[in-house]
């Protein structure tokens, strides 16, 4: 019964100041709920999913670009180490065997292995004739990669295997290399692999 009583009458009545001072019957100030740092609702969950979604596919964008060219931008530093040790040593026969060599390993990191490891001679030149587009290795200088490669250093200019490479030319034996032509072309060819 005294839960009855209690919900009729007051137990404890308010005095008769605080019936006088109307700011007695006002309640304290309730604060809003603290916002959440989650969204909510489905639109943003959807929003924050797809922006997720896009910085990763750039990051993994990124990453493919970067490892991509890295072979490029490598081959083409130690082109420029190749050009730097002939302008100080002026031999044109280890100017030749850096640079097929260097043309090789480019080809090996970007072709499968069995299409490049076996090719020598007049189809490794129409080789990377038609892998860049050009024809500046089978009937240009960058013949030399063959012609000069395996000839004695004594005689590096009276190669017999330079006489077909010319005759297809109309011309006759050469007798002095032209290096900076040689260099240029395979920075041209490896610049324009993808």
């Amino acid at each position: 019964m005294k839960i009855v009583l209690e919900a009729i009458v007051p137990l404890n009545p308010p005095s008769p100041l605080a019936q006088l001072n109307p700011l007695a019957k006002l309640r304290d100030i309730h604060l809003p709920e603290p916002i959440s740092l989650w969204p909510s609702t489905i639109a943003w969950w959807i929003l924050a999913g797809l922006f997720l979604v896009i910085v990763g596919y750039s990051i993994f964008w990124y990453a493919q670009r970067i490892n991509k060219y890295t072979y490029r931008n490598e081959a083409l530093q130690h082109l420029k180490a190749i050009e730097t040790q002939y302008v100080s040593n002026a031999d044109y026969h280890q100017l030749v065997n850096d640079l097929s060599e260097l043309m090789r390993r480019v080809c090996l990191s970007l072709f499968p292995r069995k299409e490049v490891a076996g090719l020598t001679g007049l189809k490794w030149l129409k080789f990377l004739d038609d892998k860049g587009h050009t024809n500046q290795f089978f009937s240009g200088n960058g013949a030399d990669l063959i012609e000069y490669r395996y000839c004695p250093l004594n005689k590096p200019f009276n190669n017999p295997i330079n006489k077909p490479f010319n005759n297809k030319q109309g011309s006759e034996h050469k007798e002095s290399p032209d290096a900076a032509n040689l260099i240029d072309i395979c920075r041209k060819w490896i610049a324009t692999q993808k």
